[in-house]
């Protein structure tokens, strides 16, 4: 019965003192594999809102996206390309001043409202020197420049086919094809995160 209590006590104990940021799991994406290019818009003020936002380029995620994207990563690889990250996740206060100061420049779409679940990612792609592989679209932010020729345009839809093949196959789903945003599906809902940066080891 004390044994029980004890117990009880400890779990009560875990879950005011530390178990909601527990449960949020956030991971640092380059700390589990260096070779990940993050290059974040908003943590400089190359942007729509001409604002620098963030101190430095940093892609936190939930453990199981961050996971996949090491299996994507792999499959990269064998090619001598990488994965190129232009978001991550965004703590829940600081999205809504953003989304509220770029709206005035620029629609907010459907999946950047969800950066602060920690379940979505803008992703493109890279070569070995460090190039952004051609997409068909304007990218994150718009500022990609869309091919124009038809052999570059083919190339692009290629680039951007198997992009998308490879995040629907561990686990995402395109939000927003033109701008590279797919979101993770976990087995349960992912809840909004209000979680400072500087707070993750």
């Amino acid at each position: 019965m004390l044994e029980n209590k004890i117990i009880s006590i400890a779990t009560l104990c875990f879950l005011i003192g530390g178990g909601v940021k527990a449960e949020s799991n956030l991971v640092d994406l380059k700390k589990l594999d260096f070779s990940f290019v993050i290059e974040m818009p908003y943590a400089s003020a190359r942007n729509l809102t001409g604002k620098k936002w963030y101190p430095e380029s940093r892609c936190l995620l939930r453990k199981e996206v961050a996971e996949a994207l090491l299996h994507i990563q792999k499959v990269f690889q064998l090619n001598g390309n990488r994965l190129k990250l232009l978001e991550c996740y965004i703590p829940a206060g600081l999205l809504q001043k953003i989304l509220t100061e770029k709206n005035k420049v620029s629609p907010v779409s459907v999946g950047e409202k969800e950066f602060s679940t920690a379940t979505l990612v803008a992703i493109t792609s890279v070569d070995k020197q460090g190039q952004e592989l051609s997409m068909p679209f304007s990218g994150y932010q718009g500022k990609n420049d869309k091919p124009k020729d038809p052999f570059s345009r083919k190339l692009a839809k290629s680039h951007h086919a198997f992009l998308k093949s490879q995040m629907e196959k561990e686990g995402f789903q395109a939000i927003s094809e033109s701008e590279g945003i797919y979101q993770y599906k976990l087995k349960l809902e992912a809840p909004s995160l209000d979680i400072p940066w500087n707070e993750v080891p």
